[in-house]
C-alpha cells in the first residue's frame, strides 16, 4: 500500500484514452524476455505460463512495444498442455537457456528473436501474434535495454 500524501477523487478528471495498440509488421523481430506469471486460464482448465517479450528496434514507434505469449503449461486437455511445452521448451533453447527450468525469471532478460504474423481479433482489428522463435546468431547484436521493467 502507498500513501499518495494528498485526496484523489476520479470524479475531477476526464478517462484518458490515448492507448494506442501498435502492431509491429510480419517478420522477425529482436526481443528480450522480459516478465512472467503463472496464473489460472479463464476456464478453470488449467495453468498458464504469459511471458512479456520487449522488443528491440531501432524504429521509435516499435521500440519496446511488449508482445504476450501465453502457453498452456498445465491443462486438462493434454494436446493443450503438450503444445504448450513444447514452445516452453522451444523459447528455452532459442534464449540459450539449458538448464532444467525451475522458475520462468530463469528466462528474464535474454534474448530471442521473434517471428511476428498479424491476424484479426473478434472485431476486425489487426492484432500481432507469435508465430514462431529464433536464436539470434553470433552476427546478430541485441542491445540489451536499461531498463526491461
Amino acid at each position: 500500500m502507498a500513501n499518495l500524501g494528498f485526496n484523489f477523487d476520479q470524479k475531477d478528471y476526464e478517462d484518458y484514452e490515448d492507448f494506442k495498440i501498435v502492431v509491429l509488421p510480419k517478420g522477425e523481430h529482436k526481443a528480450f524476455i522480459g516478465n512472467s506469471e503463472v496464473k489460472q486460464n479463464k476456464k478453470g482448465t488449467g495453468m498458464l505460463l504469459v511471458l512479456d517479450f520487449a522488443i528491440i528496434s531501432d524504429n521509435p514507434n516499435y521500440e519496446g512495444v511488449v508482445i504476450k505469449d501465453f502457453l498452456n503449461i498445465q491443462h486438462a486437455n493434454k494436446t493443450a498442455e503438450n503444445i504448450g511445452r513444447q514452445k516452453l521448451a522451444t523459447i528455452q533453447r532459442k534464449a540459450g537457456f539449458m538448464e532444467t527450468l525451475v522458475d520462468s525469471a530463469q528466462l528474464h532478460g535474454r534474448p530471442i528473436i521473434l517471428k511476428i504474423d498479424i491476424e484479426k481479433d473478434n472485431e476486425g482489428k489487426e492484432r500481432n501474434k507469435i508465430a514462431g522463435y529464433k536464436s539470434k546468431t553470433e552476427t546478430q547484436e541485441i542491445k540489451k535495454p536499461d531498463v526491461l521493467w
